[in-house]
């Protein structure tokens, strides 16, 4: 809903309490328009609404199921970079990553995918990983002229995407942080 309402600018004069020559903004009488509909009919927005509903009985199971998702790649990713530390860290170096910085970037990709997949502290390492992919796209997968190199630059700013709305959603209430919030 938009408020609507209007609102008079109005110079201080002296004596009024105010500096002299001072904008005051007074608001008068602000109301609610009705949700707008975006162009939809009133039987498509009433369609819309309906299924906006439903599909909010799911929510948690929802954000449980994706959380799970996409966790499970970096956890997954990070036991292949210690599994194959050697072809890793020469890939890694190819692109002027030091090499020591694959056990803390698998550290962080395993612990960080067990605490999203728990839903504890979520949001702060949900917007974590969602720079962790947008610097991996930038730095490793650049030489778009490569079919797979463009796919998994698309793939690792698509997963950005996918964490940024975890940030913006959090875990839900199927969820340690939702847990620890009840309890205090």
């Amino acid at each position: 809903m938009e408020p609507r309402g209007r609102g008079v600018a109005d110079l201080a004069s002296p004596g009024s309490g105010h500096v002299p020559g001072q904008i005051i903004m007074q608001t008068h009488h602000v109301e609610f328009d009705k949700p707008r509909t975006g162009g939809l009919s009133n039987r498509s927005a009433q369609r819309q609404a309906r299924i906006d509903s439903y599909l909010d009985g799911f929510r948690d199971p929802i954000l449980l199921v994706g959380r799970l998702f996409i966790a499970a790649i970096f956890i997954y990713d990070a036991t292949l970079a210690v599994r194959f530390a050697d072809a890793n860290v020469a890939y890694m170096q190819q692109f002027g990553v030091p090499g020591f910085l694959l056990y803390p970037a698998a550290i962080f990709q395993f612990v960080g995918g067990l605490l999203i997949l728990v839903g504890l502290y979520a949001r702060a390492t949900a917007l974590a990983f969602a720079g962790f992919c947008v610097l991996t796209a930038l730095i490793f997968h650049h030489e778009w002229a490569d079919l797979n190199e463009l796919v998994q630059f698309g793939k690792d700013f698509g997963l950005a995407g996918g964490y940024l709305f975890l940030t913006a959603a959090g875990a839900g209430r199927w969820s340690v942080d939702h847990r620890r919030r009840l309890q205090k």
